[in-house]
C-alpha cells in the first residue's frame, strides 16, 4: 500500500482496495435518503457515538494482550485517513453508519436495499422469472428477518451505539451473515475502516514487530 504520511496508508489505496465494497453498498444510501427510514442527512457530532462504538466492537480492547490504545486517538486516527465528518464525496458513508445505528430498522430494510438485491439476482441469472425472483427475495428476506428476531428477543433494539459489547458484537455479526449483500459489504467495509486505522497506530507496530513504514525516496 502506498503511504503518505508516518503511519498513514494512503486514502486513495483505501479506495481502490479494502474501502471498495463499502463505497459500492454506500451508492444505495443515496436512494435511502428521505425515506421512512433515514429522512435527514446526520450531522457530524451524531456520527462519533457510532464511530466509537464499531471501533469498541471489532477490537478487542478488553483483551489482557491488546495494546494500551485509546479509543479517541484510534478515531481521530480513522477521521484523518477517512473524513467522513466533512467530506462531500463520504456524505453517503455517513447516511449508512447512522442506518447502521438504527438497530429496529433492521428488520424491515429500506426499499433501495431490496431493489439492489434484486437488480444483483436478474444481473447473476440465478432467477429467471418474476416469480423465481420475488421467491428469492422472499427467502433472503425471511431468513434476515428471523436472525433479527432471535437477536430481538436477547438483546432488545436500542441503537446500536447504546448497546452492550456483547449486543453490539452480535449485531455485526448479524449484518456479516445477512443475505442481503449490501448488508455484507457494510460490515465488511466498516470492519476494514477499523483495521486499517488500528494498523496505522505505532501501538499496534510494536505488537507485531513492524519498524514502521518506509521513508519515501528523495
Amino acid at each position: 500500500m502506498g503511504i503518505d504520511r508516518p503511519g498513514g496508508i494512503a486514502r486513495r489505496e483505501f479506495m481502490l482496495g479494502a474501502g471498495a465494497s463499502l463505497l459500492a453498498a454506500c451508492s444505495v444510501m443515496r436512494q435511502v435518503q428521505n425515506t421512512e427510514t433515514l429522512s435527514t442527512a446526520p450531522r457530524a457530532e451524531a456520527l462519533r457515538p457510532v464511530l466509537a462504538a464499531l471501533i469498541t466492537s471489532i477490537l478487542p480492547f478488553e483483551h489482557p494482550r491488546f495494546p494500551a490504545l485509546e479509543v479517541r486517538a484510534l478515531e481521530s486516527t480513522l477521521l484523518t485517513l477517512f473524513p467522513i465528518e466533512s467530506d462531500p464525496e463520504l456524505a453517503d458513508v455517513r447516511s449508512a453508519m447512522m442506518l447502521f445505528d438504527q438497530c429496529a430498522a433492521y428488520e424491515s430494510p429500506p426499499a433501495p436495499f431490496r431493489e439492489s438485491e434484486r437488480e444483483r439476482l436478474r444481473a447473476s441469472g440465478a432467477v429467471r422469472t418474476p416469480t423465481a425472483l420475488a421467491q428469492a427475495e422472499a427467502r433472503m428476506l425471511a431468513h434476515d428477518r428471523a436472525a433479527f428476531a432471535a437477536y430481538a428477543a436477547e438483546f432488545g433494539t436500542a441503537r446500536f451505539s447504546a448497546q452492550s459489547l456483547a449486543a453490539r458484537r452480535a449485531y455485526l455479526a448479524l449484518w456479516s451473515r445477512s443475505e442481503l449483500q449490501i448488508r455484507r459489504r457494510l460490515f465488511r467495509g466498516f470492519r476494514a475502516w477499523v483495521l486499517i486505522s488500528a494498523y496505522s497506530r505505532p501501538e499496534l507496530w510494536r505488537v507485531i514487530g513492524y519498524d514502521g513504514p518506509r521513508l519515501a525516496r528523495a
